[in-house]
């Protein structure tokens, strides 16, 4: 059957006082929202997305958090113009996404938002973004801190399409080492240096840089050898050809 007049009216409204700025009915995560018997991301995520940051504004005034009365936190909202949808039924759309952050906030972990207002973010940046949905909107994973989007800077994959049976941590190293539409040597550089892939999927990560490392420009092989010698720091085992090569124990 289909909505009265005045229920679509009233969903109306809703949409566009979201729309408009005003504030939705979230509260801020207890915890930052983490909760360790779920597992690590991605694997608990449901909601991850690429997309550029193109507009930012703070949402009524800070307050007091529910949590900590000494701490005062601020609701944020960011339009993400989204680009690749990695897990989530979303829209390649502009899309509101929302997030709380502790004002005043000195030292720390990196915190989400604007460069001058706790975080690193500018407007155009790309992001990898690990969303949920709350009361009908987007929302960050988690609050505050920055563990919740991390940069992308191999510029846009309008075109990247997951191989069959690509599983999402693959799929989020693809994005990080993977050159994009308009990424410079000097950008697919530091985009290998600066990565995280490692904590999404080592095994994966580590083939990404062999390859980089023997098919790039020279400034981003050595980017990617740099790289692979950093990680081998904590993982030996990569100097000895893993995960590709067989090991094998001596016989006895």
């Amino acid at each position: 059957m289909a909505k009265s007049l005045p229920s679509l009216v009233l969903l109306f409204a809703s949409i566009l006082s979201v729309g408009c700025g005003r504030s939705p009915s979230i509260v801020e995560y207890q915890r930052n929202g983490l909760d360790p018997a779920t597992g690590g991301m991605p694997s608990f995520v449901p909601i991850i997305l690429v997309g550029q940051i193109v507009a930012y504004s703070e949402l009524g005034r800070s307050r007091s958090s529910r949590w900590d009365a000494t701490n005062r936190i601020q609701l944020c909202r960011i339009i993400v113009r989204v680009e690749n949808v990695l897990r989530g039924g979303v829209a390649r759309d502009d899309v509101p996404v929302f997030f709380f952050v502790s004002v005043g906030s000195t030292g720390g972990p990196p915190q989400l938002g604007m460069i001058g207002r706790t975080g690193r973010w500018r407007i155009g940046d790309r992001e990898l973004f690990f969303l949920k949905r709350d009361s009908g909107v987007l929302r960050t994973i988690i609050d505050n801190y920055a563990l919740a989007a991390q940069p992308v800077l191999t510029g846009a994959h309008t075109n990247y399409k997951s191989r069959p049976g690509e599983t999402v941590p693959e799929m989020i190293v693809d994005i990080l080492l993977t050159r994009g539409q308009g990424c410079s040597d000097q950008q697919m550089a530091q985009a290998v240096s600066r990565s995280v892939a490692d904590f999404f999927d080592l095994p994966y990560t580590v083939r990404k840089l062999r390859q980089l490392a023997n098919n790039e420009v020279p400034v981003v092989q050595k980017a990617a050898h740099d790289k692979l010698e950093e990680l081998s720091n904590s993982w030996p085992k990569i100097r000895t050809g893993w995960p590709d090569a067989e090991q094998t124990s001596p016989s006895k």
